[in-house]
């Protein structure tokens, strides 16, 4: 969610006061503001992160860290707005991924 504000005024003319001034108040969701693509760019680091559940054996644990790298990559891309939100995602990969038995 987020809250907007807008406000306008057209150039009055001399002598009128506020003439076409305009204001508008209120809040989106990201859905609203960006349509229904955007839940399938969000939900590319949840697809991302079920590789190593996917895979077995040795490629467990590279999948582990393909994942974990791909998540880093997200997180950096998208650093300035939404990306930060997946850091601890990001971090707790890598620390399962580390401390898991599969070699």
């Amino acid at each position: 969610m987020y809250a907007f504000e807008t406000a306008s005024a057209p150039a009055a003319a001399p002598g009128e006061a506020g003439a076409g001034y305009s204001y508008e108040q209120g809040s989106r969701s990201l859905l609203e503001a960006e349509g229904s693509g955007v839940v399938f760019l969000l939900a590319m680091p949840v697809l991302v992160s079920a590789l190593p559940v996917l895979a077995r054996g040795r490629r467990q644990r590279l999948a582990g860290w393909v994942s974990t790298v791909l998540l880093g990559l997200g997180v950096l891309a998208g650093i300035a707005s939404i990306g930060i939100l997946y850091l601890p995602g990001v971090l707790l990969s890598a620390i399962g991924t580390a401390l898991s038995k599969t070699r």
